[in-house]
C-alpha cells in the first residue's frame, strides 16, 4: 500500500485510499491452485471498520490483541480492524495437531505476557 503524503498511520492510509479510490484492489490472495481473491481498499476499511466496532466492546486503546489465522484476506481484514480499534495486533501462525492445544494454553503464562486479561484472542486458535 503505497502511503499517501500527509497520512501518518497505516490506518489514515487505509481511510485515504478507501475515499480516494474506494474500488481499487488493496489486497490479492492467491491460493495455491484456486482464482487469485481480491480486496478493495472500500471492501477492506467498511469490513475492517464493522470488526472494530465489535473488537472495541472488549479492549481498550494500547491493549493488544493476538491474531491467529492463516493465510489470506481474513487475516487482513482482522489486523486493520485491531489498529482501527485502537489495539496493537499480535500476528500469530497457527498452531497444527497436538501442539495446537498446548501452544495456546500456555500462551498466557509466558514471560512475555504480564496479564491475561490484556489479551484478546481473534481466528482460528481454538
Amino acid at each position: 500500500m503505497i502511503r499517501p503524503s500527509g497520512a501518518a498511520t497505516m490506518v489514515e492510509a487505509l481511510r485515504w485510499h478507501a475515499q480516494t479510490s474506494p474500488e481499487r484492489v488493496a489486497f490479492r490472495f492467491l491460493p495455491v491452485a484456486s482464482a487469485s481473491i481480491d480486496l478493495s481498499f472500500g471492501e477492506l476499511d467498511r469490513s475492517a471498520a464493522r470488526l472494530a466496532l465489535s473488537l472495541k466492546a472488549h479492549v481498550q486503546h494500547g491493549d493488544r490483541v493476538l491474531m491467529c489465522y492463516p493465510p489470506g484476506l481474513e487475516f487482513v481484514t482482522a489486523f486493520f480492524a485491531v489498529l482501527y480499534a485502537g489495539a496493537i495486533a499480535v500476528p500469530l501462525v497457527p498452531p497444527s495437531g497436538v501442539l495446537r492445544m498446548i501452544a495456546m494454553s500456555a500462551l498466557p503464562y509466558s514471560g512475555r505476557v504480564r496479564a491475561a486479561a490484556q489479551y484478546v484472542a481473534m481466528g482460528h486458535c481454538t
